[in-house]
């Protein structure tokens, strides 16, 4: 094994075991963002973040996630930079996961390596392969809950990873479609020049597909050492995430049912959990996340769902999820959100 690929497996066990989305794709996206030309400062405030968060080891829960992005994206105020942010991703951004998959023996080993080991970053795994006897498809399911600026983003985002993928087996690949669900952007000929192949829009699915030929097509620099490392280290993550609980997942559910703010929260929500607040506290702390933050998560999802769902107003809103008033309500959306109720509606009316 090579000097590389033990540093590359020494940061995949060092890695938190949590599902989530991995700092070092946030970095890429506040790098790709600062040279649109908002300020780093700025970013960090509106997204909720700090430089000691951005520069750990550590993955973001995909609620949090979406809303530190959903902040970042807007602040471009540009439509098509989720193409942009897709060009600024290498096969090693999401490293060191997709080592796992280009070190298979095959493309099509690769694959299903991807799908399997998929549940070690979402509990809901997004994407999906389906064969027939002369093409291979590679769909994505985009999460429920984002922004349409967020999904589009984290289709192109997606497909493109898949080509990226398709491509470490086969440098010269180029997909025979390449597909989303959604309607056509205004910036749709942009899609031509990352894709390499013209996009189609309005389709059944979001994903692209290839010859099944090619599934057969052997990695050219497989380091097997590695592959076979790596896949011991994701196997005992998977079987260790199968068997925990998962208190945050929980914890945020038993927020989000008691659909109101405030109060006495840790202590009911231990209790019902059947533990001490100092265990529970413990047991998230092992999970990298806090109480607070599952809060702000909960109540990101609380707003969501009054005002957009419910299309309640901003006042009704406020009182629906237990404040006083729309100042304490405003106070709190700021913390939890970096941003106002009206600049969140604007956002989500995009």
């Amino acid at each position: 094994m090579t000097a590389a690929a033990k540093s590359q497996l020494s940061s995949a066990a060092s890695e938190p075991h949590a599902r989530g989305v991995s700092m070092h794709v946030v970095r890429v996206l506040v790098d790709v963002v600062g040279r649109a030309g908002v300020s780093r400062e700025r970013m960090l405030q509106a997204a909720g973040l700090t430089e000691a968060q951005l520069s750990a080891s550590t993955c973001l829960s995909f609620d949090a996630a979406i809303r530190s992005v959903e902040t970042l994206l807007a602040l471009t105020g540009n439509p098509a930079f989720g193409l942009r942010w897709a060009e600024q991703l290498s096969i090693d951004t999401f490293s060191p996961s997709t080592y796992l998959i280009t070190n298979a023996a095959s493309l099509g080993e690769g694959i299903a390596a991807m799908l399997h080991y998929s549940k070690l970053f979402s509990e809901q795994p997004q994407i999906a392969a389906h064969y027939d006897p002369h093409e291979v498809r590679l769909s994505y399911r985009a999460r429920s809950g984002a922004s349409p600026l967020l999904q589009r983003a984290s289709a192109e985002l997606s497909v493109f990873g898949f080509l990226r993928i398709v491509r470490a087996f086969h440098p010269t690949f180029r997909p025979e479609r390449v597909c989303f669900a959604y309607p056509a952007p205004s910036y749709r000929d942009e899609y031509a020049k990352l894709f390499d192949c013209s996009a189609e829009f309005d389709q059944p699915f979001t994903g692209m597909s290839f010859d099944r030929a090619l599934l057969a097509t052997k990695a050219p620099y497989r380091d097997q050492s590695m592959h076979e490392a790596l896949r011991l280290l994701a196997e005992r993550r998977l079987s260790s995430l199968e068997q925990s609980p998962q208190y945050a997942a929980r914890v945020r559910d038993l927020l989000v049912q008691r659909r109101r703010v405030g109060g006495p929260a840790m202590i009911d929500v231990a209790a019902q959990l059947g533990l001490s607040v100092h265990a529970l506290r413990r047991r998230l702390t092992a999970e990298a996340t806090t109480f607070a933050a599952l809060e702000h998560e909960a109540f990101a999802v609380l707003v969501k769902r009054v005002l957009i769902d419910e299309q309640h107003s901003i006042q009704e809103a406020a009182y629906e999820l237990g404040f006083s008033g729309t100042a304490s309500f405003h106070r709190a959306f700021k913390r939890a959100l970096g941003m106002t109720p009206l600049a969140y509606l604007h956002d989500h009316a995009t």
